[in-house]
């Protein structure tokens, strides 16, 4: 009985995920996520009281992710951990990829939200931030051209949050590819 109430949870989510993600919160009903997780009103009211809730619930993921990544041991080789960790972003089946898009998209709608869902998206960016400036901080400091650490981490993420925001828009010459090695050609000397 366990194992089912926990599958019919992780099929919300999925469900709220795929939504908020694609449609964002506001555009997203009630009645969309359970036709998606294929379940009655009854099974969600028992997992969930809101679709706030569920948000709040997408927002700790992503975070559990984020700090996921974070703990893992820096690689020998930092530029193949920052084309790792871009590709990840740019993947939406990857459980990075995946929140980062989710984020994405709440974040576009964040006044919308009480202040603890507001402060788990700002939460949200100020550890990646933090999580890529301590990546890039693992490169010599003459290979990088900015500044600072802080506006090459932000520029990636700007870079990569533009590409998934164009990405939407089914412009299907977009490569992302070239756009991400430009960003990198931008930061690294």
């Amino acid at each position: 009985m366990a194992r089912n109430a926990a599958q019919t949870r992780l099929r919300i989510l999925t469900a709220a995920g795929n939504f908020f993600s694609r449609h964002g919160y506001c555009g997203t009903s009630l009645e969309d996520i359970l036709t998606a997780a294929a379940i009655t009103k009854g099974a969600f009211y028992h997992h969930f009281k809101s679709k706030e809730e569920i948000t709040s619930a997408l927002l700790d993921e992503a975070l559990a992710h984020l700090a996921e990544i974070s703990q893992q041991p820096p690689s020998t080789n930092p530029y193949e951990s920052l084309k790792t960790w871009a590709n990840q972003i740019l993947d939406p089946n990857s459980d990075l990829g995946s929140s980062f898009q989710i984020v994405l998209r709440l974040t576009d709608e964040i006044t919308f939200f009480s202040g603890q869902i507001q402060d788990k998206i700002h939460r949200y960016w100020l550890d990646h931030l933090s999580f890529l400036e301590r990546l890039l901080s693992s490169f010599p400091a003459s290979d990088l051209r900015l500044p600072s650490t802080q506006q090459a981490a932000k520029l990636l993420i700007a870079v990569l949050a533009g590409t998934i925001l164009l990405s939407r828009s089914n412009l299907q010459e977009l490569q992302t590819t070239p756009i991400l090695e430009t960003a990198f050609q931008l930061i690294f000397a």
